[in-house]
This record gives structure tokens, C-alpha cells and sequence, in this order.
């Protein structure tokens, strides 16, 4: 998981827009790494990434030796569950999330989803 704008946001549509050229570059980047790997003889890896716009919450959760800082609510859940429903090598973006980067980047619409 990656949090852009938790520490020093920029807006809405600056952090939107570098959250979606990450992806789209560790994707590219991605890619020469894992075919490496399977010439390599390793098991073929795919990447699936997902990504939604939004507040959540963010701190340090848990107790004693296990706790940690993330992120908690339902924008978290949503970027989950749109990688969860992506295809090998794809990257899902939310329509909150397309909304801010349309401007700037191509994206292809893929349809209503349901999700959990």
C-alpha cells in the first residue's frame, strides 16, 4: 500500500495524478523484472494495482510490539478491492480517482464494477 498526500498533500489532483504515474511506472518497471525471473526459471508474476481518491484515517494502530502506522477506512478498502478485481497487469483506478486525472492522463473505461 502507498499513501500519497498523507504527509505533505499537494491536493486532490496533484496527489492523484502522481499516485496513477506511480503505478503506471512500477508497472513498466515491472515488467523486465519479471520476465528475469521466469527465464530465471521462477514462476511468472503479474502485477494488479488499484487506487482510489479520498480521506481515511491515518496513525499508529495496534498495541504493544505490533503496532504500526497505516491507513484505515473505506478508500482503503475500495484501492483493495479494485486491485482485487484487476486483471493480470492492469491497474484499476475508481471514478473519484479518474475524475481528478482525466486532464492529464489517458484512461480507458472499463465499466461498472460491483464490489464488496
Amino acid at each position: 500500500m502507498v499513501l500519497f498526500g498523507a504527509t505533505r498533500p499537494k491536493g486532490l489532483v496533484v496527489d492523484a495524478e502522481a499516485c496513477v504515474e506511480a503505478v503506471m511506472e512500477t508497472k513498466e518497471r515491472s515488467e523486465p523484472v519479471a520476465m528475469q525471473w521466469q527465464v530465471a526459471g521462477g514462476a511468472p508474476l503479474h502485477l494488479r494495482m488499484g487506487s482510489h481518491t479520498g480521506y481515511c484515517l491515518l496513525g499508529n494502530f495496534g498495541c504493544g510490539a505490533r503496532k504500526g502506522y497505516t491507513a484505515l477506512g473505506s478508500v482503503v478498502n475500495l484501492a483493495s478491492r479494485l486491485e482485487g478485481l484487476a486483471r493480470r497487469g492492469e491497474i484499476l483506478i475508481s471514478a473519484d480517482t479518474r475524475r481528478l486525472v482525466d486532464p492529464f492522463i489517458d484512461c480507458t473505461y472499463r465499466g461498472l464494477m460491483a464490489v464488496k
